[in-house]
């Protein structure tokens, strides 16, 4: 866990720099890499603060934009699938590696951010 916290300071440690308008050859020399990884880790960093997956972890994001059988989903396509599917937890639970676990995590996130309700099975 501790190398995750590294890579990640690392990442923002470059993306301040590059935001400074210091080149990646810069970058390289102080961070004792190249160039052109210092550039990977600026591209990485700036993929991870642009991703969509609006809070709910990349990996249940994917699973399920897998499911609703779409690229990106928003919130809004997300309800509409929960309306639109009475069975929608079945549904789920058929695309590999959705297990109960992940359906218990994509559940929290939906009555957190109100698409499904607290009452609403």
């Amino acid at each position: 866990m501790n190398a995750l916290k590294d890579a990640d300071r690392r990442r923002k440690k470059v993306q301040k720099m590059v935001d400074a308008g210091r080149s990646f050859k810069e970058i390289g020399n102080k961070l004792h890499v190249s160039s052109v990884r210092a550039r990977q880790l600026f591209q990485r960093a700036k993929e991870l603060d642009e991703r969509p997956d609006f809070g709910m972890g990349l990996m249940l994001y994917r699973l399920v934009a897998r499911a609703l059988k779409l690229d990106a989903p928003t919130p809004v396509d997300i309800q509409k699938f929960i309306r639109q599917n009475p069975d929608w937890r079945e549904q789920l639970l058929r695309v590999n590696r959705f297990g109960p676990k992940r359906l218990e995590e994509f559940e929290s996130f939906c009555k957190e951010n109100g698409i499904l309700g607290q009452g609403k099975q």
